[in-house]
């Protein structure tokens, strides 16, 4: 069996160094220029924020500390629990304003003998004095109430109570 041995020199022979040589600076070259393009792409600035985003305003201030991903966050955790507040606090003044509009509701009935008098669900609402009926629903059933003439139906954003807006 022969053994062959490879000897691997340092410095390569002379009539290759210039090509090597050439070879590596067009390599540096394009790996330079790949760096530079992806650089650019990854490196570039996102688009301006609108100027009503206060979360994305207060990002853009603080984009050089680290504290900046944590305000944005306790930001929109804060306007969250805002809108929850407001949307709670709707819905009560809405069935309150349901509530009253029941309450106020026997002001204009009448009852089904009275002259003039109309059935408004199961209640007679009074006749000859612009009253008129409202239709709503509570805990999924129709009711009606009786309005007045300066008053207008509508229904409340929150299950649909009837309500005599005036």
């Amino acid at each position: 069996s022969t053994s062959r041995e490879i000897v691997i020199s340092p410095r390569a022979p002379s009539s290759c160094s210039k090509k090597n040589t050439s070879m590596r600076s067009a390599m540096t070259l394009m790996s330079m220029l790949c760096l530079f393009a992806v650089g650019g792409v990854l490196g570039s600035p996102e688009a301006p924020c609108d100027a009503t985003d206060a979360a994305c305003v207060a990002f853009e201030q603080d984009s050089e500390t680290g504290d900046a991903a944590l305000e944005l966050f306790q930001l929109r955790s804060e306007k969250s629990g805002l809108e929850t507040e407001l949307a709670q606090r709707r819905a009560a003044a809405e069935k309150a304003l349901a509530e009253i509009s029941r309450a106020e509701s026997h002001k204009f009935e009448a009852k089904a003998d009275d002259l003039g008098s109309f059935q408004c669900g199961a209640i007679y609402c009074a006749g000859g004095i612009g009253s008129h009926c409202c239709w709503g629903t509570m805990a999924g059933s129709s009711y009606a109430i009786c309005c007045g003439s300066d008053g207008v139906c509508s229904k409340s954003g929150v299950g649909g109570m009837a309500l005599c807006n005036r």
